[in-house]
């Protein structure tokens, strides 16, 4: 026979799986938050100027095809859905997930969807 547990156990084990799971989104949100980066800027960084970076890829003075921007870059690693991201030929600085440079390199999974070869 097995034998029930008391209602005052089962509201502590309740109350502790809520509270676990608290501390750890939090944990989630926080880290993110303090893992910003600073914004790269083409007026201050000499590699970001020579590659052409805009913070908003239709005021680039390079002329490029309008669906490429760092969101669709397989060089950025921000998550969807957020305006600035990290970069990897930008260690140190967050772009705008609208900007662009002449590094930009489509996903692979952005030319599947656009039946476009390498």
């Amino acid at each position: 026979m097995i034998e029930n547990p008391s209602p005052g156990r089962r509201r502590f084990l309740k109350l502790a799986g809520g509270f676990t799971a608290v501390v750890a989104l939090s944990a989630t949100f926080l880290s993110r938050a303090v893992a910003a980066l600073p914004h790269l800027s083409a007026s201050t960084n000499p590699t970001a100027k020579a590659l052409h970076y805009t913070d908003d890829a239709s005021e680039a003075v390079v002329h490029h095809p309008p669906m490429q921007h760092c969101m669709m870059c397989q060089h950025y690693k921000g998550h969807m859905g957020e305006t600035w991201g990290p970069c990897e030929i930008f260690p140190g600085y967050d772009v705008n997930a609208k900007g662009w440079c002449s590094a930009y390199k489509a996903r692979e999974s952005m030319m599947h969807m656009m039946h476009m070869k390498p």
